[in-house]
């Protein structure tokens, strides 16, 4: 009996040490995926004019806190609460959580942080503060959570479906490159993006060819491409967090359990690379071809970009995923930035950063690729029939995410035009989101220096 005593007490031991290393795996690791913040803050700050650089900024910074509340408030309870197939209607008390959930709170915060700080590089330079802040409120706390719900809570119908999503592809990248998409359409271009419908660029550049997609480069170029490329390398680095710790835990009864989160990061970093490669070939390939072409045959823009719509790609399956398949998956999916940043810039929607191209594109492609390169039974090859059902359970979630996000963000974003509160002026615009906000500063200033100055003269004559 004291053997056996002392045989259970030890289980419980090790019981209790599993659940604290993945706790820590979570806590730690969302940590990291916060970083993302930066990441995105960098490569937006380098890709607008200094003129608005301190304003994306702002909007950046407020992105986390804004979304700490309303996740804390109603978004985890709408995800992962037990409720119906379509929303969690319980754990409204966050303060009552046991304590081995706060990380998975806190972890899933970080996630719900980047989806909606997807949208900002979309509608840079010319989105006011307010309406930053409200559209954010409504992805962290009612888009993004209703989505999780369906796929990764376990009485979600996308996931009783059959629906499979790793590191959130479609739930975190196609849902924001979603919002994203609808709200630069809204918003509309900026003052001097588009001209007689079409790009200045191509109306300015006399040997433009139709089929030169690099021709139809940003014509109002970012500040600082240094910032643009920190950014994607902090993205980079973030992002193998944020697919490697997807998977929930490092202890197990299996090898295979330990050794995950690895797995997924060297395929992850393997898709990355991918797209860079496609980038940079596609880019030299085109100098070569059209030698007069306005764009130089490198671009650290593009190639960043490439490289991140890869690793989103990488997120739906990264953990069954061989390595072959995620190089292919990744040179797939630089075609597919390159080709929906065609099909952006000719539907004539100015997004300064390419998110619809990077998180929308990569998205979609990577729930695809999911069950289409899944081993060791794939369609590709093996013509297995049960990855068919989950290319279309799959192409199911991915639509119907799309027409979710698409359908609330619409509304909110017209709802914020139509109330004028969407917007900056014109004014404001052309001098700077920053230097307009400054102006107003100092133009306070003046105002009360004028003041006690005329005070001081009142007080000196009475004398």
């Amino acid at each position: 009996m004291p053997a056996d005593s002392r045989n259970l007490s030890l289980a419980d031991e090790i019981s209790r040490l599993e659940e604290h290393l993945d706790s820590t795996f979570l806590f730690l690791n969302g940590i990291s995926i916060c970083l993302m913040q930066l990441g995105f803050a960098c490569v937006e700050v380098g890709s607008v004019r200094k003129k608005n650089s301190v304003s994306v900024l702002m909007k950046n910074v407020l992105d986390m806190f804004i979304c700490s509340v309303t996740f804390w408030l109603v978004g985890y309870s709408l995800a992962f609460g037990t409720g119906n197939p379509f929303l969690g209607l319980s754990l409204w008390d966050i303060d009552s959580l046991p304590h081995r959930r706060r990380s998975h709170w806190f972890f899933q915060l970080s996630f719900a942080a980047a989806a909606s700080t997807i949208v900002s590089g979309a509608v840079a330079e010319r989105c006011t503060l307010l309406a930053y802040a409200i559209y954010t409120t409504f992805i962290s706390g009612l888009i993004y959570p209703i989505v999780v719900h369906w796929t990764w809570s376990p009485d979600g119908w996308l996931s009783i479906l059959g629906y499979r999503d790793l590191a959130g592809s479609g739930v975190v990248h196609l849902l924001g490159g979603s919002c994203a998409l609808v709200g630069a359409i809204i918003l509309g271009s900026r003052l001097g993006r588009f001209e007689d419908g079409v790009t200045v660029r191509k109306k300015q550049h006399s040997t433009f060819t139709p089929c030169s997609l690099a021709c139809l480069a940003d014509p109002i170029p970012g500040h600082s491409t240094l910032m643009v490329g920190i950014g994607g390398m902090l993205l980079a680095v973030t992002f193998l967090s944020f697919n490697g710790a997807s998977i929930g835990k490092v202890t197990g009864g299996f090898e295979e359990d330990a050794n995950a989160a690895a797995v997924v990061a060297v395929n992850t970093i393997l898709g990355g690379s991918g797209g860079a490669i496609i980038a940079i070939c596609a880019l030299k390939v085109h100098s070569y071809r059209y030698p007069n072409c306005c764009s130089p045959p490198w671009d650290l823009g593009i190639t960043v970009n490439a490289a991140l719509t890869g690793m989103v790609s990488l997120c739906a399956g990264a953990d069954v995923l061989s390595q072959w398949a995620s190089l292919c998956t990744g040179l797939i999916a630089g075609l597919v930035y390159l080709t929906s940043k065609y099909i952006v810039l000719n539907m004539k929607v100015d997004d300064p950063t390419d998110v619809a191209s990077v998180h929308l594109g990569g998205g979609l492609w990577g729930v695809l690729a999911r069950p289409l390169f899944t081993i060791p039974y794939h369609i590709i090859f093996n013509h297995d029939i049960s990855k068919a059902k989950e290319l279309l359970y799959n192409l199911t979630g991915a639509i119907t995410i799309t027409l979710w996000s698409t359908c609330i963000s619409f509304l909110v974003f017209t709802l914020l035009k139509k109330g004028k509160l969407l917007r900056v002026t014109a004014e404001h615009e052309i001098l700077g989101l920053d230097s307009s906000y400054e102006m107003k500063r100092n133009k306070s200033d003046a105002v009360a220096m004028q003041t006690i100055s005329c005070d001081d003269l009142t007080t000196t004559e009475s004398v």
